[in-house]
């Protein structure tokens, strides 16, 4: 994209003549963080920039939606290619930021281990994925839907151990691995985490 990187005295240091330039970038792993990046610093590029292999995350997503909401040009989003057209300038905006899966999962397995109750307001469940899945089926139940969240109560029973295989979006998060090995360090039986 045209900048230049230093690392002085323990830090990175990027600069650029004029702007940044469109480029063609092909991740060899997949990653929430880079593709964020590369995103946000594509937005006001000149020319099109395209990300190959880019995380699909709903956070990937909220965080395109959030730019095109501020008048970026993005396409893709939730897929494993983005495409973005470099505009000039961005303008201002009220955007309500997607609220946070990994947080909601956590106090689901706190729930769980704690055999307690626990209400997730605005908990956007649609996103949540397998880390919600597999809160499930460790013997906690979901008492009902409300419009505010979602109630979830345990049975009162010690939670079950579960094998998970942490993998990108949409698999098993990465970032839910280590509340996963608490609950099967207190659960029934014997979980894997892979």
């Amino acid at each position: 994209m045209g900048a230049t990187i230093k690392l002085e005295e323990g830090y990175v240091k990027a600069s650029v003549d004029g702007r940044l330039k469109g480029a063609h970038i092909v991740m060899d792993k997949v990653s929430v963080g880079a593709t964020v990046t590369i995103m946000c610093a594509a937005t006001l590029a000149e020319g099109t920039t395209i990300i190959e292999n880019a995380a699909r995350e709903p956070e990937i997503v909220d965080t395109a939606n959030f730019l095109v909401a501020l008048g970026a040009k993005i396409s893709g989003q939730g897929t494993d290619r983005i495409t973005i057209e470099g505009v000039e300038r961005l303008g201002g905006g009220i955007y309500r930021v997607l609220p946070d899966r990994i947080e909601t999962g956590t106090f689901l397995v706190a729930a769980a281990i704690s055999r307690g109750k626990i209400i997730c307001r605005n908990a956007q469940t649609r996103y949540s994925g397998r880390g919600t899945g597999e809160t499930a089926r460790c013997r906690v139940r979901i008492s009902k839907w409300v419009r505010t969240g979602l109630v979830w109560i345990c049975t009162g029973k010690r939670p079950k151990a579960v094998n998970v295989r942490t993998a990108p979006h949409p698999a098993f998060p990465t970032d839910m691995q280590a509340q996963f090995t608490l609950l099967n360090l207190v659960a029934e039986g014997t979980g894997f985490i892979h």
